[in-house]
């Protein structure tokens, strides 16, 4: 299953998850992702942002969508909520999701929640001991 997760550009967040499902389990739980997003384009879902480059990309990650780092650019913010700029990992999202069939998912019409009660994640550094 692992070389599969790769290959699907699955979070590492949730590697262990996914690598004890078979391929049969995972492309059944996608295809039914598929089918409800098809059925309804403009569903709204809820998600977290996991990464931001500053070149202006990042991922967001759902509950709705398992499995699957969702690709947002910065213009696909609603321009009624925060900059770019202004984004920080774990701030909480709600989007409308599109599958592209070459480059994945892809997330547009992004909504910051509440951004002023959501602390930003700071990344902790190894010490080395001497």
């Amino acid at each position: 299953m692992g070389d599969i997760c790769n290959e699907k550009g699955i979070s590492p967040i949730i590697y262990d998850e996914v690598a004890e499902l078979t391929e049969e389990q995972y492309d059944y739980i996608m295809n039914r992702i598929m089918a409800e997003t098809i059925a309804n384009p403009e569903k709204r879902i809820i998600g977290k942002i996991t990464k931001i480059h500053p070149k202006g990309w990042g991922f967001i990650t759902s509950m709705e969508i398992p499995f699957t780092r969702i690709f947002f650019h910065w213009s696909a913010l609603i321009q009624e909520t925060i900059k770019f700029p202004e984004l920080k990992r774990g701030m909480e999202v709600e989007f409308v999701a599109r599958e592209d069939p070459e480059k994945g998912m892809r997330a547009f019409k992004i909504d910051v929640l509440e951004p002023e009660h959501i602390p930003e994640i700071k990344e902790v550094k190894s010490e080395s001991h001497s």
